[in-house]
């Protein structure tokens, strides 16, 4: 019984490590504070003019 129960744990632990490895990470959303920055940063730079 011991070895039965040592086998399934491996074939669940390699189903595990293949799910995790194969399945593409997901894109992560950005954060509020990070899209806040961006678009005071585009902001910022849409305003700039050259020199005269």
């Amino acid at each position: 019984m011991k070895y039965i129960f040592i086998a399934v744990g491996c074939w669940l632990l390699l189903n595990v490590l293949f799910v995790v490895l194969v399945t593409p990470p997901r894109r992560r959303r950005p954060r509020q504070l990070a899209r806040t920055i961006d678009a005071v940063k585009k902001f910022i730079f849409s305003r700039r003019q050259p020199p005269t």
